[in-house]
């Protein structure tokens, strides 16, 4: 039996901290069903501020669509995280909530 961390326990721990702590949170659908491949896993809102989320396994890699949709986000003035680590995951979150809840 494996314990490795999948891409969707880190998904799962970032949409309940989100939720928990007062976010919108949008998870998108897969890009097979999506009209808009290489978009982020997750989008949420509070506040006024929205970002963008994608996860990956520890050992997972962003692929060349998802980079370009990320540097195309951030060009624009988004907010986009890439988690590969549920713990880093968590304390970047907190970190940004402070300053959202001020």
């Amino acid at each position: 039996m494996s314990l490795a961390i999948k891409e969707k326990d880190i998904q799962k721990a970032i949409i309940d901290y989100l939720s928990y702590t007062g976010w919108y949170v949008l998870r998108m659908p897969p890009s097979i069903y999506s009209s808009f491949k290489g978009i982020p896993d997750l989008y949420a809102v509070k506040k006024g501020v929205s970002i963008w989320i994608e996860c990956k396994s520890p050992k997972g890699r962003l692929s060349k669509k998802q980079q370009e949709v990320i540097d195309s986000l951030k060009g624009h003035g988004a907010i986009v995280f890439v988690f590969n680590n549920i713990d880093i995951a968590l304390r970047e979150l907190n970190r940004l909530n402070k300053r959202v809840t001020k």
